[in-house]
């Protein structure tokens, strides 16, 4: 269970406690990206072995300038809840705990101006990357459910811990050595707490999070969830754009994702348990979905359930 509310306050460098300045321990090997908040960067940890990591800094001044805005609702330092959730030693072990990105351990400093989150390296890239550089920027069905069980047991393991993601999209999935690592927990929330704030990406967003109403934020994991493994298998999200939503989700509504699918030509291309798992998280009606431990254990996965390594993408990043 979650420890501390997620709704953190931007700390500072006076929290001794929280922090130690302890960047000197890294060595800068170059930067990968920028951030609303920061960079990310890759970096040699000398207190391991000279191991790579990747080292996220999140600017205090700029983010507490973007928290004064009506709109902000993303926080990277809520990814110090999960931090501190993942360092328990009594769940290190705990089903789907690979699936979630590491973190390093007192990974999680400040330095002047500046708090950095230190994770995993994984050399693979991001899973957008992954499956748009395939032909038809999808991957066949096999290697759709090899990834997606993985992913299903990741997003159990949070919420059975207390965390619900908000933000599950192809880009938020690394890959290391061919398994998934779920990450970028900025916008994540007490997963047993009702949420109103609309967050995410729109592609991904479960119709009750667009339409502003209140909501299980576990169930609107599985939505995106299950927006993830349709992408996946077809190379295309559910809806586009604002004006294709509502027509699509009239025809989910009434005649579920399979007729969605023979409209576009592709049942052909899925097989029926498949389809069926699509159809059990992509249900317009919240309560009639599966939650995250009943999608990793859908019949669809069994032939899945001891998760291959997939080839990953060229580019790295974190």
């Amino acid at each position: 269970m979650i420890h501390a509310p997620l709704a953190v306050v931007a700390p500072t460098a006076a929290d001794p406690d929280v922090f130690s300045d302890v960047l000197a321990r890294y060595t800068l090997i170059k930067k990968l990206s920028s951030t609303l908040y920061g960079e990310t960067a890759l970096y040699r940890d000398e207190a391991l072995g000279k191991k790579l990591v990747v080292l996220k800094r999140v600017s205090i001044p700029l983010l507490q300038q973007e928290s004064q805005s009506p709109t902000a609702k993303e926080n990277p330092l809520c990814e110090r809840i999960v931090v501190q959730m993942l360092e328990e030693s009594v769940i290190t072990r705990a089903p789907g705990r690979e699936y979630v990105v590491e973190y390093v351990r007192e990974g999680f400093f400040s330095s002047g101006d500046s708090v950095y989150i230190a994770m995993e390296f994984c050399a693979g890239g991001d899973l957008y990357d992954y499956v748009t550089s395939k032909p038809g920027r999808r991957v066949g069905e096999n290697e759709a459910l090899t990834l997606f069980v993985q992913l299903a047991k990741g997003l159990s393991f949070l919420h059975a811990h207390g965390v619900a993601h908000r933000d599950l999209s192809l880009e938020n999935v690394l890959l290391n050595d061919g398994q998934v690592k779920i990450c970028d927990f900025g916008l994540s929330a007490d997963a047993n707490k009702v949420s109103s704030d609309v967050v995410g990406k729109y592609y991904y967003m479960a119709p009750e999070v667009f339409q502003g109403a209140v909501y299980d934020p576990k169930m609107a994991d599985v939505w995106s969830l299950g927006v993830l493994l349709f992408i996946l298998l077809t190379g295309s999200p559910l809806f586009a754009d604002e004006q294709r939503c509502a027509p699509t989700l009239r025809v989910l509504n009434k005649y579920g994702v399979g007729k969605i699918l023979d409209l576009w030509g592709l049942t052909k291309l899925i097989s029926s348990p498949t389809i069926n798992l699509l159809s059990c998280m992509l249900q317009v009606q919240p309560h009639h979905r599966l939650s995250a431990d009943q999608v990793a254990f859908h019949p669809a996965l069994r032939r899945s359930s001891m998760p291959g390594k997939v080839v990953a993408a060229s580019s790295a990043k974190s």
